[in-house]
């Protein structure tokens, strides 16, 4: 699951938004300034690593804040490490049954 708690307006936040479109990855997306439930937890994962800039970004383990392509393509990168793995596995198994 990916959140990116940002707001309207923010380039960081919609640039952040259109790289994980292209790399495939949906993501949940909360403005802070109309969800205080959003804006608590962005301020809460913020303070865990020391950051004051939108977007913050919650994703697979991972937490950043502002725009961070590297981050994004990090997490594209081990999804599909992680499915091609699955992948593999799946088929070991059909071998194995004889499928």
């Amino acid at each position: 699951m990916v959140t990116v708690y940002g707001t309207d307006g923010c380039q960081q936040c919609a640039a952040t938004q259109r790289r994980l479109q292209q790399r495939g990855i949906e993501a949940q997306v909360l403005d802070v300034r109309q969800d205080a439930a959003a804006d608590r937890e962005a301020r809460r994962l913020a303070e865990q690593i020391g950051a004051r800039a939108l977007p913050v970004v919650a994703a697979d383990g991972r937490v950043w804040a502002g725009y961070r392509p590297d981050e994004i393509d990090a997490v594209a990168r081990e999804r599909r490490e992680r499915e091609m793995d699955m992948s593999r596995s799946m088929d070991r198994e059909r071998e194995a049954v004889g499928v």
